[in-house]
């Protein structure tokens, strides 16, 4: 006749424990590794846009210039705002994986001749901040951007 051995019973249903708490920690690291590649991309790519974005700013003094690049691009553009004259912009660009904000403001020195400094806010939202193509100075974007970008460029009178 065979005894069960209760020690024996208990050490197996301890290990067991053990294996299945091991087996969650390790998931869970694999996932959470996952979920900050993703965020880590998200970010790369809103960069680069960011970047982007800049590059082609600086090289315009007005929004309509400025709007024509991007449309070259493929990237969608609507004026939401137009404030201040033409000189103090708010446009936001539909980009393929992000939403693109840009808020142009403009200082003109005392001088006559002197030019302009243009310096541009570019926030980079994700595509389902809604709120973000309806901004207008009245009503700022409540989200928050993946990535803000602040850029200014001196523009000579002419230019």
């Amino acid at each position: 006749m065979k005894k069960n051995n209760p020690a024996f019973t208990v050490e197996l249903l301890g290990l067991f424990i053990l294996l299945i708490m091991v087996i969650t920690v390790v998931t869970q690291v694999f996932v959470m590794s996952r979920s900050h590649s993703l965020e880590a991309r998200q970010l790369t790519d809103a960069v680069i846009l960011a970047e982007d974005v800049a590059e082609i700013s600086s090289t315009g003094s007005g929004i309509d210039e400025i709007t024509d690049r991007f449309m070259d691009l493929g990237l969608t553009a609507e004026v939401r705002s137009q404030f201040d004259g033409s000189q103090n912009w708010l446009v936001a660009f539909d980009a393929d994986a992000f939403l693109v904000v840009i808020e142009r403001s403009v200082t003109t020195s005392g001088n006559a001749g002197a030019g302009v400094y243009a310096e541009d806010i570019i926030n980079i939202y994700e595509p389902d901040a809604a709120d973000a193509m309806l901004v207008s100075k009245e009503n700022p974007v409540k989200t928050e951007p993946v990535y803000t970008l602040v850029s200014g460029k001196y523009f000579k009178e002419g230019e």
